[in-house]
């Protein structure tokens, strides 16, 4: 299970999201009202535009990771004896995606053993998102090299 961590994977297209967002704020605050919800009641100028249209592709690849990250580990975790994460399609599905979520925390915190338990790990995912990630990627790694040293003290 030995991966790079998301952090890696993500900062980039998220500090450029929040480069171009910031630019389409900076080169017309009238994209926003008073209470920071886009509106088009003044006419926003064309830049203004392209550049939020640029800030949500650049975020485009961190939610593609995201969701490629949960998949893979989710393999590994089933070869691992995690044996009752259903199917990642269900990322995809509003509601269902926070209940398969919660069922990889759960699957997550029985390879992890005493590590983490589902609740932390759920929370970790929920609420920190590639964050979270992060942190469990790194329980994880430290779990794969625990798993080779033991496989080569029995060999």
């Amino acid at each position: 299970m030995k991966r790079h961590h998301p952090l890696v994977f993500n900062l980039i297209p998220l500090a450029l999201f929040l480069v171009f967002f910031v630019a389409a704020i900076i080169v017309d605050p009238a994209i926003f009202d008073e209470n920071g919800n886009a509106t088009l009641s003044e006419p926003a100028s064309t830049a203004a535009i392209v550049l939020f249209v640029i800030a949500m592709v650049c975020a485009l690849p961190a939610a593609i990771y995201n969701i490629y990250w949960k998949v893979v580990t989710k393999k590994e975790l089933l070869q691992q004896g995690a044996s009752d994460i259903p199917t990642a399609w269900l990322l995809i599905v509003p509601i269902a995606n926070i209940w398969w979520l919660w069922k990889y925390s759960q699957g997550s915190a029985k390879v992890l053993k005493e590590r983490y338990n589902d609740a932390i790990v759920f929370i970790l995912l929920f609420l920190l998102d590639f964050i979270g990630m992060a942190i469990i990627q790194s329980a994880y790694n430290k779990l794969s090299v625990s798993i080779k040293r033991s496989d080569k003290a029995l060999s």
